[in-house]
């Protein structure tokens, strides 16, 4: 066992995102112990180090209006900092880029007309088997799709499809007539009020496809982790996503678990926003820019390097057409980087 810790700790200090600073649970909450003894965290009770400054307080005893003390850190802090962050209090759910994002789709846009440029909305050129199938889909889960191309394949009948960032989930019904009754169809997201959409008109679609029973669930999750949600190693034949990965801030999670799910042979189909220079780290945080999926837009070439980094070698680009903006308030932010 020599040297496992050290391993162990290595490999924390190597995938730490500055990204959890912001919610890690010392930063809102704290710990008691059974005397009444405060603590930044879980961890810090079973070491026992109590707050400094505090070391001799009852939480009773303490003024909360003026209580501001120094976090008491250590190595033990990383495994808080990891990924997408964990505590004892199980995992953090979303960075600050996550909230930002299910704020914009879940609260600020009502439909596709609240967009504030064209990024989300280009859809020209269907492939004429998706056409076909969109006269079906409840109009609702329609006025509410934010998709900017189409990543559904032909031939999947009887495959097993996993969409991410599903949304109301319009690929994903599309993809559930395409599969077939006997196919099976997951949507993942983590915007509750997009997977309302999604599950109140589950039933109603299915109804419009003549399915006797659903072949399409909706799981609440993040797109960086598919085990969270149930998606098991090698279990998927193909994965989609439309216009979503450029919002994750953390793209080589989510494209490390796409792979681990794909079974041998499977294949993914996306579309998303790429940039032809890296995004200036000064508008990433922009939270129009974030919703409107340009802020985490890629460079292509940073997506190509990561991908080889992950073994894949070989992809392809089936189309790309420059994005028009067509928002001059947008434009003088950003207008410095083209999109695709």
């Amino acid at each position: 066992r020599e040297g496992i810790i050290d391993e162990y700790m290595e490999k924390l200090k190597s995938l730490f995102n500055p990204d959890t600073l912001s919610s890690v649970m010392c930063r809102s909450l704290l710990a008691i112990d059974y005397k009444g003894y405060i603590y930044d965290c879980d961890f810090n009770l079973a070491l026992g180090l109590r707050v400094k400054g505090y070391e001799d307080k009852k939480f009773w005893e303490v003024d909360l209006e003026e209580f501001h003390p120094e976090i008491t850190t250590g190595e033990h802090c990383y495994a808080c900092t990891v990924g997408l962050g964990s505590s004892c209090q199980g995992q953090l759910i979303k960075s600050k880029t996550h909230e930002r994002v299910s704020e914009y789709y879940g609260k600020k846009l009502s439909g596709t007309k609240d967009l504030k440029t064209s990024a989300c909305c280009t859809m020209d050129n269907l492939p004429r088997y998706v056409r076909d199938v969109l006269p079906y889909i409840v109009e609702e889960v329609q006025e509410k799709f934010y998709g900017c191309g189409s990543p559904i394949p032909p031939a999947i009948e009887g495959c097993t499809v996993v969409d991410l960032g599903c949304g109301t989930g319009r690929d994903c019904f599309v993809a559930s007539k395409l599969v077939g009754p006997e196919g099976r169809v997951i949507g993942i997201d983590m915007t509750e009020e997009q997977l309302e959409v999604a599950r109140r008109n589950l039933n109603r679609q299915m109804e419009r496809f003549g399915y006797r029973r659903p072949n399409v669930e909706f799981r609440q999750g993040l797109i960086e982790d598919l085990r969270t949600p149930g998606i098991e190693d090698s279990s998927v034949d193909v994965v989609i996503s439309n216009c979503v990965i450029n919002l994750s801030p953390d793209k080589e999670a989510v494209f490390r678990e796409i792979f681990r799910v794909l079974k041998p042979g499977g294949e993914l189909y996306f579309s998303d926003l790429f940039s032809d220079r890296r995004v200036p780290d000064h508008l990433k945080d922009d939270p129009v820019l974030l919703g409107e999926c340009l802020a985490g837009a890629m460079y292509i070439e940073d997506f190509r390097r990561l991908l080889l980094e992950l073994g894949i070698r070989d992809y392809r680009v089936v189309s790309k057409r420059r994005i028009n903006l067509d928002n001059p308030e947008i434009e003088e932010k950003i207008g410095m980087v083209d999109f695709y």
